[in-house]
């Protein structure tokens, strides 16, 4: 899979419209149509903005590595429990302010 057909995913998957994309990143959105058909490469800063806001790792964006999120099978049960809690505790957060990206 190519980095544009990535971000192209990634933003359908979360249903960003190009344009929405766009404006978070502060770029046109010729440029994101450009990226998703891989005319033309984001640069590092992009990259990095594109992570941040599909909560994927840089090695999962760029194509190192295929899983896009945590792997967590070396943590004890415990832990994952905590992670779990915090993922429970920042969803309803997120909930309660109506944040969404």
């Amino acid at each position: 899979m190519t980095l544009g057909d990535k971000i192209k995913n990634l933003r359908i998957g979360k249903k960003y419209t190009q344009t929405f994309l766009a404006k978070e990143l502060g770029i046109t959105k010729a440029m994101i149509s450009a990226y998703e058909k891989n005319t033309r490469k984001p640069s590092t800063n992009i990259i990095l903005k594109l992570c941040d806001l599909f909560n994927v790792s840089l090695d999962y964006l760029l194509g190192k590595e295929n899983d896009k999120y945590l792997n967590i099978s070396s943590l004890t049960d415990n832990q994952i429990k905590i992670i779990n809690s915090l993922i429970t505790e920042f969803k309803n957060n997120n909930k309660k302010h109506n944040f969404t990206l």
